[in-house]
């Protein structure tokens, strides 16, 4: 073969070998393209997930709030004439059920249906709790007055932007 042959050949050859590893890269590039349509997609997925799960939180923590703070008070129709009642909230919860005046009321009667009603209120954080037997006229009178009182609570919930503002700054301060 002569020298002019060879070179032909070679020339060929490596022809063959750039067109060869140029299809390589190219598919390789192909393949870093999808995979990093696919990283970007999962991002997007991920951001959507986290929007949406900061979103429910979000729901969720208006949807437990139902008073404003602060002390409200109502009257009530007890055995022996009114009631008054006060309800504390405080960082939009019941904390406290006290008594303002039952003046006309038999002691005996009232006392044995506030000690079981104002815990009972507390705990179900609304005035939706059975009356005490042996005590139901001076129950409902506690319940009527501290479910004006509640009523109250809830006209003065803050609205939603200022909840969720209020929940940014409690976020910030535990940070």
């Amino acid at each position: 073969m002569s020298q002019r042959s060879s070179r032909w050949i070679n020339f060929v050859l490596i022809l063959v070998i750039l067109f060869c590893y140029q299809e390589i890269a190219l598919a390789r590039s192909g393949d870093i393209l999808r995979y990093q349509a696919k990283v970007e997609e999962a991002d997007r997925l991920a951001k959507e997930y986290e929007r949406q799960m900061a979103q429910a939180e979000n729901e969720a923590y208006l949807a437990e709030i139902r008073y404003g703070d602060g002390t409200f008070s109502g009257t009530g129709q007890g055995f022996g004439g009114l009631v008054e009642m006060e309800i504390v909230v405080e960082n939009h919860e019941l904390t406290e059920v006290n008594t303002i005046s039952a003046a006309k009321e038999d002691a005996a009667y009232y006392e044995q249906a506030i000690k079981e009603l104002a815990p009972a209120i507390l705990k179900q954080q609304g005035n939706d709790v059975d009356t005490v037997s042996g005590a139901t006229f001076s129950s409902k009178g506690i319940l009527e007055a501290t479910g004006q009182a509640i009523e109250k609570a809830e006209a003065a919930r803050p609205d939603d932007i200022e909840l969720m503002k209020e929940r940014e700054e409690d976020l910030h301060e535990n940070e």
